[in-house]
């Protein structure tokens, strides 16, 4: 259940990058854009087909570090391939336009690095509110 609970709360996080980036996105190539509401649905599932990546995170034994860094390349490769590869289906993003290409790819670094940073530090927050739990209930514990 906590990894459903994790993949819909990094489903609204990619929603909430991707609606902030598409508008950025917007005002630098196509200000004068009149857009239908097919762009909602667009973002709607590219945003879960972005969060369905974080299996790649999911594992029952321990990682390395170097696995860690493995993963977390493989999982930001993915995330490149389908917002690009939905740019292109799409049709928010032309081949014979490299600037968009390369703006997208940074907006979306920007984008993987806020969710991951913040995630992060949500996991941060509650393991120390565990720890602070555990230490209340086993004061005379040195662990």
């Amino acid at each position: 259940m906590d990894k459903i609970k994790n993949i819909i709360k990094i489903f609204l996080y990619v929603v909430a990058g991707m609606t902030i980036s598409t508008a950025i996105f917007i005002s630098i190539f196509n200000s004068d854009l009149n857009m239908s509401v097919s762009i909602l649905w667009q973002i709607i599932i590219i945003s879960a087909v972005c969060s369905l990546g974080n299996f790649i995170y999911h594992n029952h034994s321990d990682l390395s570090k170097n696995e860690m860094k493995i993963r977390l390349i493989c999982h930001f490769l993915y995330i490149n391939v389908v917002v690009i590869g939905g740019g292109f289906l799409f049709g928010w993003l032309s081949l014979s336009d490299l600037p968009e290409v390369i703006v997208m790819f940074i907006m979306i670094a920007v984008v993987y690095t806020v969710i991951m940073v913040t995630d992060f530090h949500q996991d941060e927050k509650m393991a120390e509110m565990f720890n602070h739990q555990l230490r209340k209930r086993y004061p005379d514990s040195k662990d």
